[in-house]
């Protein structure tokens, strides 16, 4: 049976839905589908609708309304997805819909989706206690790690150049040392003109860093460095380096009233789905009432 035959048994909404199941689901227009795939979008197709026009028979329904300029992006947005205008009215052509049918069947479900915004915002508030609770048993969330400003010069080892081999490498990097041992300072400026990493064209800089972003080698020796400390020459499958730690921003606790604010946006976000899944499930259980 071909689509437009087989949907000219269903409702406008129906229709859409198969319509726009087909192309979230296998990304072709349900004219286009397998018979196996029809089976597949049709079981989808079936709970949608149902649940929809529950959620459409509600009290509800009375507060909400949706507006020209919500649903003209809504209809820009499935639009989009095709090469031209031309394809898009074909396709809603071969589903057996008209333009005036699916600007109802996506108002339906533009409305029911606003229904559920609604019954969400409704949600009991989120309560001190909870918010108390949430922070004692997360307490690992409300921690920042130890964080340092580094630099670094790089000398990579490759014996096809004379200049890179081993022991020249390693002289290089002492004579830029012993420089950095007079004047610290001049991390950046020797960075810039003798590092060989692209960290060079910025001076060096590695920036503000945590544990776990550095190779291991460079990580345990920039932890151990005082604040303004030049390490010694460190060594990596990289090369040899030299590290500058200009600043450390210790661990810090956070506390509940700095926490406050989002662990309340946490909560009242599994607050409203919670609310709106109690409502979805009371609402399963009703019947629909038939349309006129």
């Amino acid at each position: 049976m071909s689509a437009l035959k087989e949907n000219k048994k269903m409702q406008p909404s129906e229709i859409y839905i198969s319509f726009k199941t087909s192309l979230k689901l296998f990304q072709v227009p349900f004219s286009e589908l397998t018979d196996e795939q029809r089976k597949v979008v049709r079981n989808d197709v079936q709970k949608e609708y149902e649940l929809q026009q529950k959620i459409l028979q509600t009290a509800e329904v009375a507060h909400v309304k949706v507006d020209d300029r919500t649903l003209n992006q809504a209809i820009n947005c499935i639009r989009n997805r095709y090469q031209d205008s031309e394809s898009f009215d074909n396709d809603l052509h071969r589903n057996g819909l008209t333009d005036k049918s699916f600007k109802e069947a996506l108002t339906e479900e533009l409305k029911a989706e606003l229904v559920l915004a609604h019954v969400a915002k409704n949600a009991p508030p989120v309560t001190d206690e909870e918010i108390k609770e949430y922070y004692s048993i997360h307490k690992e969330k409300f921690t920042t790690q130890e964080q340092r400003f580094a630099r670094h010069i790089l000398i990579t080892i490759n014996p096809a150049f004379e200049e890179n081999s081993p022991e020249n490498a390693r002289k290089r990097l002492e004579n830029i040392l012993q420089q950095l041992e007079k004047d610290p300072s001049r991390f950046p400026e020797l960075a810039a003109n003798s590092s060989e990493c692209p960290s060079a064209l910025k001076k060096g800089e590695l920036g503000r860093v945590g544990r776990g972003k550095l190779f291991p080698q460079l990580e345990q020796v920039l932890f151990q460095m005082a604040e303004g400390e030049v390490s010694k020459i460190v060594v990596t499958e990289m090369g040899l380096h030299l590290l500058s730690c200009e600043k450390i921003w210790p661990a810090k606790e956070i506390s509940l009233q700095e926490a406050r604010k989002s662990i309340q946006t946490v909560l009242e976000k599994k607050q409203r789905l919670s609310h709106q899944k109690k409502w979805l499930q009371n609402l399963m259980n009703k019947p629909i009432s038939e349309k006129n």
